[in-house]
């Protein structure tokens, strides 16, 4: 199955997932398919022309950019701007470790899957999650307006039911916000209900 095709699939799940990215190459070219890795030549920074690939076995994509201007001699990564620029893992087992990750597995099973070390595991899932943050708050829209009303409330999870069983140790509360005009949600978790107000 084609990378792009996979996401859209109804039966997308762990087993086509792994068919379909199965080597480093179709590791690359599913990020670049889902947009993770540019796949346009990029203009020199420093005289604004298009830059050459410039090929080598040692390179993690197998080449770099290179401005060939007489007097520029830019040096640039294709991983520049992009998800897999910290990252000192291959492409593939990144990719290994998102699925992972998105499937809210634990670091150290995660590490064993890929044939990672288990720190390794711990620094991506870490930058996952910074990105992740990153997209949230990018993505929050305000709510309301003139003319619109917006209902908040909060609730209490993980409640006993009728009052019996053990008591819990972890209280969570949540407040949430619905506008009636154009039906836009925020759920946000409080992390501390006791604390100052």
């Amino acid at each position: 199955m084609e990378p792009f095709q996979l996401v859209l699939a109804r039966n997308f799940n762990i087993w086509n997932y792994a068919a379909a990215i199965c080597s480093e190459e179709r590791a690359i070219e599913a990020a670049k398919r889902w947009l993770l890795i540019p796949s346009q030549t990029p203009r020199c920074p420093s005289c604004g022309r298009p830059m050459n690939a410039e090929t080598n076995i040692n390179y993690k994509l197998g080449f770099r950019w290179r401005c060939r201007r007489a007097g520029c001699n830019v040096i640039r990564s294709p991983l520049k701007g992009t998800f897999f620029e910290r990252s000192n893992v291959s492409i593939l087992n990144t990719m290994r470790l998102l699925l992972h990750f998105f499937r809210k597995d634990k670091v150290s099973q995660a590490a064993r899957d890929v044939g990672v070390t288990r720190k390794t595991a711990i620094q991506i899932y870490h930058y996952l999650r910074e990105v992740c943050e990153v997209a949230e708050a990018h993505d929050r829209d305000m709510i309301g307006g003139d003319n619109d009303i917006v209902d908040v409330d909060e609730t209490h999870l993980y409640t006993n039911k009728y009052h019996r069983g053990r008591l819990l140790q972890r209280q969570t509360w949540s407040f949430g916000c619905i506008s009636r005009l154009t039906k836009k949600i925020h759920v946000e978790l409080i992390p501390n209900k006791i604390g100052p107000h």
